[in-house]
């Protein structure tokens, strides 16, 4: 019996040790996995894969109703834009534009938008949103090596496709207006330089490309204002004894300040003129905090357990001895608040209204919450690190797939993209047909008709554009009917714009063809109605209707 019981036991330890090797053998051979070169192969070619399936049908679009207008505006067909015209047409065709009062001020966007326009002409779309497939690989590959650096190749790759499958990336690649697009250019540019940086201390060129990627992301978006904040973390963590060796990091850093002001100061000016921001929200404060409260209400769990990982920070050091522990808690300590300044600060730039494309980059504090917490766990002073780390890397990386990433996606993405790509050319197909009549009718007028100021104003804006542009001079007459209550139940920018065409549609725009339209009630002849709206206006009685839903 005895014996039976000590072979039972015999057993039991030799299977406990079996384990243990198969544990230590799949750790070996992770960790084998983690230093191999073919892995970052294979995930740049998994993004390319990836970036083409999401975005390819952009490649087949023509131009859309959406954004697409302004190019033709910059570069009119009878006259296309030059290089040496690109800075006085940032001077008069854009908010650039010292007389503009448009509450946002974008430099960066405009100057790369015209360059754009001159590069790749305004002849086909197929350059445009070619660029826009080589960014997004061009970002996420920067992501990957900037989190590959923090935590590892594993956990890198894993976090750079959580970010790749993030479902709001078809409103910013899918579409050629979207000013983030640019400022996803900035941040790769600043996350590259952020690597070259902690390569070489030493290197001026990695704050040059810093200095790049700041002054195109807050010079394309109001809301990147928050790249400041590890811009000057990079020059306090680098500053190297004595001062002067730091020259050329705080000449980096005044010039984004300067730039930030300059911005900044411009757009103040420009909302204390209109009473509100861009998108005709109030811009006092008390408003703005109150929605901080709702957020960190909303997000209670959230906000303590970033705030847990600021407190384990600085207890951390507090308690610690040694350079080393004691500078990985100041990284865990200057990543949770910079956690914090992001959400904040893209909280109170949208007033909490956050969706679609305004969700970059406030989404990104997702991949960063977790980076940093497996920082922490990975870089844990215990006594067999290396052990701790494989194993706290595997159980992440296990949750990262399992609750996080969300393959599924990639389809949705896709399918926007192709909706967006049928919709370019389905809005080409009227067009087609609207000069179509205009050739054979030259001397008749045309009247757009809309009833809903959310949508009326772009839509007619950008007909108009493209009618111009392809040499048809006929009179053009605006009518909009919106409902009765529309200044309660829309947006007040939506507002702002209806009584923006309810003004044309009285006095005219003389410098786009467009007439009063009492003179149409005077004189009413042959016309083409463009009816946005489900009913027909009885005041207007025109041979032909097209109708566009």
């Amino acid at each position: 019996m005895l014996l039976v019981k000590i072979g039972g036991f015999m057993n039991v330890a030799k299977f406990g040790n079996w384990i243990t090797g198969l544990l230590k053998n799949a750790l070996a051979y992770f960790e084998k996995i983690q230093i191999g070169h073919f892995f970052d192969c294979f995930f740049i070619a998994l993004i390319i894969v990836i970036s083409f399936f999401m975005f390819e049908p952009g490649l087949n679009s023509s131009w859309g109703l959406l954004d697409d207008h302004e190019i033709i505006v910059y570069s009119p067909a009878s006259h296309p834009l030059g290089f040496s015209e690109i800075f006085p047409t940032l001077l008069t065709k854009t908010e650039i534009n010292p007389d503009s009062t448009v509450p946002r001020f974008r430099p960066a966007y405009f100057t790369l938008r015209l360059l754009e326009t001159r590069i790749w002409s305004a002849e086909s779309v197929f350059p445009w949103y070619l660029f826009r497939i080589v960014l997004f690989m061009f970002f996420i590959t920067s992501v990957f090596l900037f989190f590959k650096k923090i935590n590892g190749r594993l956990i890198g790759g894993l976090l750079a496709f959580l970010i790749a499958t993030f479902n709001f990336w078809n409103g910013i690649f899918s579409r050629l207006g979207p000013a983030e697009t640019y400022a996803i250019l900035g941040l790769s540019f600043f996350l590259i330089g952020t690597l070259f940086l902690m390569q070489n201390k030493k290197s001026n060129f990695a704050w040059i490309i810093i200095l790049l990627g700041t002054i195109i992301a807050i010079g394309s978006k109001e809301n990147m204002v928050i790249f400041l904040v590890p811009e000057i973390y990079l020059v306090v963590l680098f500053f190297r004894m004595p001062l002067k060796n730091n020259i050329f990091p705080f000449a980096m850093l005044a010039i984004s300040l300067l730039w930030t002001i300059w911005i900044f100061a411009t757009v103040f000016m420009r909302i204390k003129t209109n009473g509100s921001d861009i998108y005709e929200n109030s811009v006092g404060l008390s408003g703005r905090l109150s929605i901080l409260g709702s957020y960190v209400s909303e997000n209670i769990f959230l906000i303590l357990f970033i705030t847990m990982l600021l407190i384990v920070g600085i207890v951390g050091y507090i308690v610690m001895k040694t350079k080393e522990h004691k500078l990985h808690f100041i990284y865990l300590i200057f990543g949770a608040l910079g956690i914090f300044g992001l959400i904040f600060s893209q909280q109170i730039f949208y007033s909490g209204s956050i969706w679609g494309r305004y969700n970059f980059p406030y989404a990104l504090y997702l991949p960063l919450t977790i980076s940093l917490a497996a920082y922490f766990l990975q870089n844990l002073p215990l006594i067999n690190r290396k052990l701790i780390y494989n194993f706290t890397t595997l159980i992440i990386s296990g949750v990262l797939i399992m609750f996080f990433i969300q393959p599924a996606n990639l389809l949705f993405v896709r399918k926007i993209a192709k909706e967006y790509d049928f919709a370019t050319h389905q809005f080409q197909s009227i067009l087609h047909d609207i000069e179509y009549y205009l050739t054979t009718n030259s001397s008749s007028s045309i009247v757009f008709f809309g009833s809903e100021p959310e949508r009326d104003y772009e839509r007619i804006v950008s007909f108009i554009r493209y009618i111009r542009n392809d040499s048809f001079s006929n009179d053009i007459f605006i009518y909009n009917d919106p409902p009765e209550d529309f200044e309660m139940t829309y947006s007040k920018l939506n507002v702002s714009l209806e009584k923006e065409l309810m003004l044309w549609s009285k006095e005219g725009k003389p410098e786009e063809g467009i007439k009063p339209m009492e003179e149409f009630f005077n004189n009413p002849d042959d016309c083409l109605l463009i009816d946005f709206s489900e009913q027909h206006p009885e005041l207007i009685k025109c041979d032909s209707i097209i109708t566009i839903q």
